[in-house]
């Protein structure tokens, strides 16, 4: 539950990140995890196909217009891109799912399916990726709602199928309450609580320059093959490749639907309108205000993402284009055949138009996405010419888009390929290898330059502990901390958007400092990029704090900025005398900050007998009243029990812990078990029962009744 490889000690489970309870994720503790990670993305890809096919069977689309959406769905360029992000290509492939248990409520009004769509909602948010359930809340919300009849709004049936839908959304918390209990106490901790600055939330947003990447994906340059692009954020937020042929089938798709399809196909369009809508950001006031009147969207950044919900919807579309294109020949209907045609004969001048311009354009790096580009796209102009005319009939229609479509999808997967050696990382923790599972573990300051930034918390895989790390999460008062041990000054919300919006990498630049002594800090690595290799070498820190040591005196200082000055300025001996946030109240210890501040050689003597994540014990003996100060962090849920006696964890020198102890105590364990995973398990398991009775009581009822 602990983790006190980055940050000098940081939440585990409770950072959502992680997704501990993800199902997929337990996969980590059967194999090798680099493999398991190539498992769990293959797993990912199928899964989005197969909802998505499903689904779709679901709205009585025939099989392989449905196979066509499935792999437009699980191949698109947001799939692809966001590969490096497993949490949010799980949150992806589980939407088509949680879209087929809502059609299924609004069908069949019971709670069997409002209890099936709170268990994949409370898996998806498990997931660990928070903003990806925020889109899956709102796409389940909008099509339930367009499912509803407003004439019949206030019949019963309508009111018990409303009811089942909230029933179903407080399922899936409630479901998820092991990980969103303590995740949201860690959240509290963390600047995220705090918000996110507009300019920052809708850093990302969508450009009309950002438009063109839906069909040239290197438009802007290409990280990979020019090491440049010239976006507003990264190529993996902006880059939404979907290819000319899927835009034509969806727009034929939304304009010669079938009338049984209307109202799906106004809410689909709803839907992809609203997506867009959000996507672009501060270049509209609607972000603006869902930002200021709704919490979740104050902690969430790159607004392009939602680009997502016009992926969906084109989903749809493609699928129902697919579906009724064979049938354009033998229809009687002479507007659907205007339509199509229309619709080919505009895309083919965009494409024409497009095609010569880019050519023109010498900054392209790669010409393999406006070949693809152009290649697909008449391939699918010619497709649909074809289906018009009568020279293709039937599957053969389909199985031709099909193949068009695979071809478009995995030419974007032929110019985003990144690719390392299989030792990348293997290699460059040869530089930790000889600190490696020291006890307790040994606590380094390791900060590579920025291109190897992604091996900033690689020490943990030796068992270093990095006083630094890379995490969009980390607590705001062991930030406070290293900020001011380093500049001096407070830091202010400025500094905390800066921080927040590089993912909390930042280095030391004073590493000899009172401060920085209570880290226990004993290596400072300094390293290099030497001809696009990291080099470095690891060098011993001349003063280095002990790693526990007892101390006779305290002070109670409230404020958090004075504690700070205090603990920076000279005349403050650390070795004498703790800071605590608040006053102790311990019945016959009050003697302690009374007596001789001078500390025998015998109360120094703390040794670690045992030291685990979770769980660390410390031998005392201490000749008066005193306090233990421990360099680890503190959080809430660190407990302590002193020769068997609970005791309370303080907060001391700002971000530390200290525990009171008396005179002749033996034995200290520290253990981390905070009420938040008690409480969320306890609340977990309770609604998993609620589930299964749920399910098995009508089925036990029927074979009694049968009886």
């Amino acid at each position: 539950m602990w983790n006190p490889f980055i940050f000098s000690g940081t939440p585990y489970l409770a950072d959502i990140q992680t997704a501990l309870f993800y199902p997929p994720n337990w996969i980590y503790f059967l194999i090798n995890p680099a493999r398991g990670i190539v498992y769990y993305i293959l797993l990912h890809y199928f899964l989005a196909g197969f909802f998505a096919f499903l689904f779709l069977r679901k709205l009585d689309f025939e099989r392989f217009a449905c196979l066509a959406g499935a792999i437009f769905y699980a191949f698109s360029g947001f799939m692809i891109l966001h590969t490096i992000h497993l949490n949010m290509i799980a949150g992806y492939a589980l939407i088509p799912l949680a879209l087929l248990l809502t059609h299924n409520l609004t069908r069949k009004i019971n709670l069997l399916s409002a209890s099936l769509l709170g268990l994949v909602l409370g898996i998806h948010i498990l997931a660990g990726a928070p903003q990806m359930s925020l889109f899956l809340y709102i796409i389940v919300f909008v099509y339930f709602a367009g499912q509803l009849s407003v004439r019949d709004l206030f019949q019963k049936n309508q009111i018990r199928l409303v009811g089942l839908f909230v029933l179903a959304v407080i399922i899936s918390i409630l479901l998820a309450s092991i990980q969103v209990a303590p995740t949201f106490e860690f959240y509290r901790n963390t600047f995220r609580s705090e918000s996110i600055n507009f300019t920052d939330a809708t850093k990302g947003s969508l450009t009309l320059k950002d438009t063109l990447l839906f069909v040239v994906p290197d438009y802007m340059g290409h990280p990979l093959v020019t090491k440049s692009f010239s976006g507003n954020t990264f190529y993996w937020e902006e880059c939404f490749y979907v290819g000319i042929f899927p835009l034509i089938l969806t727009l034929i798709g939304i304009f010669i639907s079938p009338l049984r399809e209307k109202r799906r196909l106004r809410i689909f369009v709803f839907i992809g309108i609203l997506g867009f809508l959000f996507a672009l950001g501060n270049n509209t006031p609607i972000y603006l205000f869902f930002y200021k009147f709704l919490p979740f969207f104050k902690s969430f950044r790159a607004p392009i993402r939602f680009l997502l919900f016009p992926l969906l919807s084109m989903t749809y579309f493609i699928t129902l284009a697919i579906d009724q294109l064979p049938d354009v020949y033998a229809s009687v209907n002479k507007k659907m055949k205007t339509v199509t045609f229309s619709i080919v004969s505009i895309m083919t001048i965009i494409t024409v138009v497009l095609s010569l311009l880019l050519l023109r354009i010498p900054h392209i790096p790669s010409k393999a996405g406006l070949v693809f580009f152009v290649t697909t796209g008449f391939a699918g102009i010619f497709l649909v010419l074809l289906s018009i005319y009568g020279a293709l009939k039937g599957n053969a229609v389909r199985f031709t888009a099909i193949a068009i479509l695979v071809v478009s999808a995995f030419s974007f997967g032929f110019t985003w390929k990144p690719t390392a050696p299989g030792n990348y990382y293997e290699k460059k923790t040869a530089l930790f290898a000889h600190l490696q599972n020291k006890f307790p573990p040994e606590r380094v300051h390791y900060y590579p330059p920025l291109k190897f930034k992604d091996t900033l918390n690689l020490p943990s895989t030796k068992n270093l502990s990095n006083i630094i790390g890379y995490n969009p999460l980390a607590l705001s008062r062991y930030l406070d901390f290293l900020i001011y041990s380093d500049f001096e000054i407070p830091i202010d919300n400025k500094l905390k958007r800066s921080l927040a919006r590089n993912g909390n990498i930042f280095g030391m630049r004073k590493i000899d400092n009172k401060m920085i002594e209570l880290l226990n800090l004993t290596i400072n690595f300094r390293t290099a990029d030497i001809k696009g290799n990291l080099a470095g070498e690891a060098i011993p820190v001349a003063e280095s704090g002990p790693r526990a040591f007892v101390v006779p005196e305290y002070r109670v200082v409230r404020d958090k900025m004075k504690t700070l000055e205090i603990l920076r300025s000279p005349g403050f001996d650390y070795s004498k005398k703790i800071l605590l946030h608040e006053k102790p109240q311990l019945k016959g210890f009050e003697t302690a900050a009374k007596e001789a501040s001078a500390t025998s050689s015998s109360d120094r003597g703390v040794q670690f007998v045992e030291y685990s994540p979770d769980r660390m014990k410390i031998r005392v003996n201490p000749t008066r009243n005193c306090w233990l100060f421990l360099s680890e962090i503190y959080y809430p849920g660190w407990k302590a029990k002193v020769d068997g006696e609970q005791r309370k964890v303080f907060r001391a020198n700002y971000t530390f812990r200290a525990i009171p102890l008396k005179r002749g105590e033996r034995e200290v364990e520290v253990y981390f078990k905070p009420d938040s995973v008690k409480i969320g398990a306890l609340v977990t398991v309770a609604t998993f029962i609620f589930l299964v009775l749920s399910w098995c009581l009508p089925v036990l009822m029927k074979k009694e009744n049968g009886r």
